[in-house]
């Protein structure tokens, strides 16, 4: 009898912003059995919306003074890029194995500890405590450190106090591992590595020693098929550029948000009405980009033997390569502003 190879099937990635994100999925094993490797490669650059004026507080109170007026105000354009998002999968008769899933450091965090000894003018016992946070980064090196200090005076021979400082440096990474996917960039520093902290190029790529692929992948138990989809999502880390040279506002990151979920949500009604199922937002995150990926079962090398799946490289996954970049910038005639930092 023919032995079954099984199949991993990524359908055509949907993205909803143009030139903001793209995304490849692939298994690089020609074998698709109980258990497989899947790699990921984004690419992250940005997206060019026009949104109209949001007026100011004062402006808002002329205007009902005001007569009305025939022209309505230009659009603006503004450059969406991203600080952080998601990269979060829906499983379907297939899990991902959670302590196989990728990880990219950008500083490891240290924990150090220090002692010192004084002297106290009288005999007592008591122990104090406090927490000072403080943060702050460079482009070159991000600092994110939580110390305690703990001080007690001990009730015996002279009095003495010993003082404890305990401090704690975060780790920080460029792809974190949370719970259902993946964080890309740290929640309040960014990418420290690239310019303005924003997200650019590609990730899931960099080599680390303990992870040849992104995550390995397997089978629920009498499983022959199932689906893995993966949305890149973002919920607070949208950031935005004005083009005509003025600074952004917050009325125009809110306007900017807006405007997408309004795109979104006329996606959902077409998307319903031709009965092709609806786009999710799980968490209040903001979906930007999906693919779903059909897999078939296939034997297992050796399993009469008892012995585990031996996975080959295919050469047709190796050679497909990344994925397409995002659509190029358009050409700008006039220099862009300084990006405003997150």
């Amino acid at each position: 009898m023919d032995e079954k190879t099984g199949s991993f099937r990524p359908e055509p990635g949907e993205g909803y912003f143009s030139g903001l994100v793209a995304l490849s999925v692939r298994s690089p094993a020609n074998r698709i059995a109980t258990q497989f490797p899947v790699n990921l490669l984004l690419e992250l650059d940005e997206h060019i919306l026009e949104v109209a004026p949001q007026p100011g507080f004062l402006q808002r109170v002329t205007q009902r003074f005001s007569l009305p007026s025939d022209s309505a105000p230009s659009p603006i354009r503004l450059a969406i890029r991203l600080r952080h998002c998601t990269v979060r999968y829906l499983e379907d008769g297939v899990s991902v194995i959670a302590e196989t899933k990728y990880r990219s450091p950008i500083e490891v965090g240290k924990y150090t500890e220090s002692t010192s000894e004084n002297e106290k003018a009288k005999r007592e016992s008591s122990v104090s405590a406090n927490s000072t946070l403080k943060t702050g980064a460079t482009l070159s090196r991000p600092i994110f450190s939580v110390q305690g200090q703990v001080e007690a005076d001990e009730d015996w021979h002279g009095n003495n106090s010993t003082e404890r400082a305990i401090k704690v440096t975060k780790d920080l990474y460029e792809v974190e591992a949370i719970p259902n996917g993946w964080r890309v960039g740290d929640r309040q520093l960014g990418d420290p590595l690239k310019r303005g902290a924003l997200l650019s190029g590609p990730y899931f790529g960099r080599p680390q020693p303990d992870y040849d692929y992104t995550c390995w992948v397997e089978f629920a138990d009498q499983a022959d098929a199932g689906s893995l989809t993966v949305v890149v999502a973002v919920h607070d880390g949208l950031q935005v550029e004005r083009l005509d040279g003025h600074m952004a506002t917050d009325n125009d990151l809110d306007a900017a948000e807006r405007a997408m979920r309004d795109k979104l949500a006329a996606i959902r009604i077409e998307r319903d009405k031709a009965g092709a199922g609806t786009i999710s937002d799980a968490q209040g995150e903001m979906p930007l980009y999906i693919v779903v990926c059909r897999c078939e079962r296939g034997d297992d090398l050796g399993a009469e033997a008892g012995e585990a799946p031996r996975l080959v490289p295919s050469p047709t996954a190796l050679l497909e390569g990344p994925p397409p970049r995002p659509a190029a910038k358009a050409k700008r005639a006039r220099a862009r502003s300084p990006r405003a930092k997150p």
